[in-house]
């Protein structure tokens, strides 16, 4: 399993200025060059104890384990899935998975665990945005998920909301665990919560670390990425926009790393919310005929 929110990756330089890179189509290729060398680093490195998953241990944590539910017999989606050893966790749970991810040798790898460990398993390499041009399956899918170090290398979660919706069959559900955006104001090189990044600042945040987030040793040739903070409302506006409603949101003292937070969040797609510790339903524009905002 990936390592948790890429703390180094997404928010640990500064603010980009613009100089060499100044699209968003320039910081995305910039990121999958990255991720391309970066696949073959986890693979071939420690942390990511591909050994231990090639005998079987199972790659996923308890909690998306205890959230998400059984999957066996459903159709899962899994969002930029890194080099698939998520993805084939929840194959091992009898669920029919499909893997994507914009760095083709990230895809690569996956391919290869699917073949070597005989896990029937789909990958596509697609960057999110395009994944409707290449992955023809609107409404099919039980389930779409995505966790830990994903939103932070998307500049913009509307088309993502979308995108998701796009994918899900009716009753189906979408479940995301991710790192809280509020702790990444902080100043990760700092041993008191000293602020260092503001919080509503779309802006895109460059970072020049030695090594990832998971081999800090490894030695780069690519090592620059572009990263950026998502509040709680724009994730929410991105969802609840895309026709989805709240079944619950949890927040906690713990996450994939003994530092850092998560949110899992689990959105149902046309169902009725029967338990919510949170529901935020849409408008009648949206498909809903009572439009509420609760907290229980």
């Amino acid at each position: 399993m990936r390592l948790f929110f890429a703390r180094n990756r997404c928010m640990a330089s500064q603010l980009a200025k613009n100089r060499g890179v100044s699209t968003v189509d320039d910081y995305m290729k910039t990121n999958q060059e990255w991720w391309n060398e970066v696949a073959q680093v986890h693979a071939q490195g420690d942390a990511y104890l591909l050994k231990e998953f090639k005998a079987g241990m199972n790659k996923l944590y308890p909690l998306d384990l205890e959230e998400v539910g059984d999957v066996a017999g459903k159709k899962l989606l899994h969002l930029q899935c890194h080099f698939g050893m998520d993805t084939l966790s929840w194959a091992r749970l009898g669920a029919e998975v499909t893997g994507i991810d914009f760095a083709e040798q990230a895809i690569a790898i996956a391919q290869s665990l699917s073949q070597e460990l005989h896990l029937d398993a789909t990958f596509r390499r697609s960057e999110l945005y395009n994944l409707p041009n290449v992955l023809n399956a609107a409404g099919e899918f039980d389930i779409v998920y995505t966790a830990y170090g994903v939103i932070c290398w998307l500049p913009d979660l509307r088309p993502w909301g979308k995108i998701i919706a796009h994918y899900l069959k009716p009753g189906g559900f979408f479940y995301i665990a991710e790192g809280h955006p509020f702790m990444w104001v902080f100043d990760e090189k700092s041993p008191d919560f000293k602020l260092g990044y503001p919080y509503f600042s779309r802006e895109p945040i460059k970072d020049e670390s030695s090594g990832t987030y998971a081999e800090k040793d490894a030695k780069l040739k690519h090592a620059t990425t572009y990263g950026w903070n998502h509040t709680l409302s724009e994730i929410f506006d991105a969802l609840l926009a895309a026709g989805l409603r709240i079944d619950f949101f949890h927040e906690h003292q713990y996450g994939g790393t003994k530092s850092q937070d998560n949110f899992p969040i689990k959105l149902r797609q046309n169902t009725t919310v029967r338990k919510f510790e949170i529901i935020v339903a849409g408008t009648p524009a949206m498909g809903f005929d009572n439009p509420t905002v609760g907290l229980k």
